[in-house]
């Protein structure tokens, strides 16, 4: 008797016509997916680990903090921005090209989407996926509200990880 909780080996392949000439290329390349494939999912299991004062600290900390975190895993960061929505990517782009100052949230906002009324955020769908695909638990730049004068809510991006998100432009 099987258990049909098991998936029995070859389900999942296909039969695919190569002409002799490019076989070995065929396989060639199908080893680098695999290998692909086995570091992504190492990697997404690996969770970081961080305290609750790291997660909830703000300032250039917060930011330096998240440039090391997002930095040292690179794969994931180019699949948060190739997997990005286009509203999330004008807001990845934009912090990446002013990382020398806090962008308050009323800019980033109207720089996201000029003449939008709606104040919904991308932020939501956003967070749920960092934290639950991505398996990391902040955001690849780090917020505080103590930066504006007035207070408000204001985003920054450290220069590691702009020059990644950067270098991911071209790819979208």
């Amino acid at each position: 008797m099987t258990d049909p909780e098991k998936k029995n080996e070859g389900d999942d392949l296909v039969q695919l016509w190569v002409p002799k000439k490019h076989l070995t290329s065929m396989y060639a390349h199908v080893a680098r997916l695999e290998e692909e494939s086995v570091k992504t999912e190492d990697q997404v299991e690996r969770e970081v680990e961080l305290t609750t004062e790291d997660i909830e600290e703000g300032g250039m900390a917060a930011v330096e903090l998240r440039d090391r975190v997002w930095s040292e895993k690179p794969e994931l960061l180019k699949r948060l921005y190739l997997e990005s929505p286009f509203g999330m990517l004008r807001v990845l782009n934009y912090l990446a090209d002013n990382t020398h100052r806090w962008v308050p949230a009323s800019e980033l906002h109207a720089a996201i989407e000029p003449g939008r009324t709606s104040k919904r955020s991308p932020f939501g769908a956003f967070a749920r996926r960092v934290q639950g695909r991505y398996k990391i638990p902040v955001w690849p730049f780090g917020t505080d509200a103590g930066q504006m004068d007035p207070p408000e809510l204001a985003y920054r991006m450290g220069e590691k990880v702009a020059t990644q998100i950067n270098s991911y432009r071209k790819d979208v």
